[in-house]
């Protein structure tokens, strides 16, 4: 096999390594030359300009970082220091640098600011240093300048390591390894290579976590939108057994309209993720203030609220019917409280009524209508609703719901008493042997005899303990 065959394989065989991949990966960067050339118009400058000429007013690194990101650009390399050695940090090595400027009142620094707007704009950020200074007279000389340029690249790494964000130990270490290292430009090479490689793992661990977390949430919208369609379903049962005969007629005395759960589904699927994102970012929001997210939870994620952001509770249409002595009429929810005191007792025993039997109903028998009874004990009804032509509805609804009504009152009269099966009077008589003292007598006016229960006697022997 010739010399050049085996080149040509080996040649074929060459493959980047994962530095190199991850290089071609970035596809397009902003290089950004902004220094003292922007306001000379000159390709190079010679280090004599003026530091006051610098002096950026209108510099917006977000805007920077907003056009570089627009663009599909994923990163940013600064041009920190070019030829002619202006600093666009204010350096302590070197007077010729920003602070020199009026920028800013002298406190200016463009590095960090496009840094930071990078980072809040999720851009990857670098720093270009020029070797060559026409500006340091100690440029050539070997070791004097060498340690300026290692000086100022030291810098900048330890502005870094100052940030907030690289605070923790993870990001702190190895910036500072680096530091340790500056004087031999190869060991920082590979300690930035081993260091890039750690974030990159852990980097791909995140997108794991990422991945799951984002599973979770869609999990969790679904949970939300099954618990709020099992509401509005629930509230369109509310209204299902309240329909009764007045005047030979069938009356629904409640009507609750509901939007249709089907045509909006996907709308009440997007007000579920947004209200996810709300909650989530207002809950981050207190959490960095160590503050109390219970309580926020708390309020937020009740089912009222819940089903007010998803559907609406203004979409929710309820309807009930006025009744009056010669006829009745369908009202809105608004219009009830402008009903009489009598009018408006029946709405809102129309309302009880129908909740009571909808929380009662057996949901467990799929081919009955069973409902268990309820007792409802009301304290003087009949001050406000003494009418026949309202009491007759109350006693069919209530008939209706399989409700038994114990009425507590002081009123009399037919309308009142010929709607009851069983009327008890109770009169108080003065005590005969204690001055001063009165009794409760009870006198059934009307309904089957009660029935008499006989109980054993019972001995008490201790305070405890009874036998029958």
């Amino acid at each position: 096999m010739k010399t050049t065959d085996i080149i040509d394989r080996r040649l074929t065989q060459i493959v980047p390594d994962e530095r190199q991949i991850r290089f071609q990966e970035t596809e397009f960067y902003a290089f950004v030359h902004f220094s003292v050339n922007t306001y000379t118009d000159r390709e190079w400058g010679d280090g004599t300009e003026p530091e006051s000429l610098v002096c950026p007013d209108s510099f917006d690194a977000a805007q920077w970082a907003d056009a570089i990101r627009s663009a599909g650009m994923k990163g940013l390399i600064l041009t920190c220091k070019h030829h002619d050695g202006f600093c666009l940090w204010p350096s302590r090595y070197t007077n010729h640098t920003i602070a020199g400027s009026p920028f800013r009142g002298g406190k200016g620094d463009p590095v960090k600011e496009a840094a930071d707007a990078c980072r809040e704009s999720g851009l990857r950020f670098g720093i270009y240093l020029s070797p060559w200074d026409r500006n340091n007279e100690s440029y050539g000389s070997g070791k004097a300048y060498d340690d300026f340029f290692v000086n100022q690249l030291t810098e900048l790494l330890n502005q870094m390591a100052r940030r907030e964000i690289f605070a923790e130990d993870f990001y702190r270490k190895p910036i500072e390894a680096m530091l340790s290292l500056t004087d031999h430009a190869g060991q920082v090479l590979r300690q930035l290579v081993t260091t890039l490689q750690s974030y990159e793992n852990l980097m791909e661990k995140i997108q794991v976590d990422i991945a799951i977390v984002e599973e979770e949430k869609s999990r969790i919208a679904e949970l939300f939108g099954e618990y709020v369609h099992e509401v509005h379903q629930n509230l369109s049962r509310i209204d299902q057994n309240s329909t009764i005969t007045i005047r030979d007629k069938n009356v629904r005395m409640l009507k609750i309209t509901l939007p249709d759960w089907e045509k909006n589904e996907s709308l009440y699927q997007t007000r579920i993720r947004d209200f996810m994102e709300e909650i989530t970012q207002r809950g981050i929001e207190l959490s960095e203030r160590n503050e109390n997210t219970q309580e926020y939870l708390g309020v937020r994620l009740t089912t009222k609220n819940l089903y007010d952001v998803v559907v609406g509770i203004e979409t929710v249409q309820i309807h009930l019917h006025k009744i009056e002595e010669q006829r009745q009429y369908e009202i809105t929810w608004s219009q009830v409280a402008r009903n009489s005191g009598g009018e408006g007792f029946l709405s809102a025993f129309i309302i009880l009524s129908s909740l009571l039997y909808y929380m009662r109903r057996d949901e467990s028998d799929l081919f009955a209508d069973r409902n268990e009874g309820k007792v409802l004990l009301m304290d003087n009804p009949f001050a406000q609703t003494n009418a026949s032509h309202l009491l007759r509805p109350l006693m069919e609804m209530a008939k209706k719901t399989n409700t038994q009504l114990i009425c507590l009152s002081g009123l009399g009269g037919e309308s009142i008493y010929n709607r009851f099966d069983n009327i008890y009077v109770l009169n108080l008589i003065a005590a005969g042997l204690h001055s001063g003292m009165q009794y409760v007598k009870a006198e059934h006016m009307r309904g089957r005899e009660t029935e008499t229960m006989l109980v054993s006697q019972i001995e008490v022997l201790g305070q405890q303990e009874l036998i029958f």
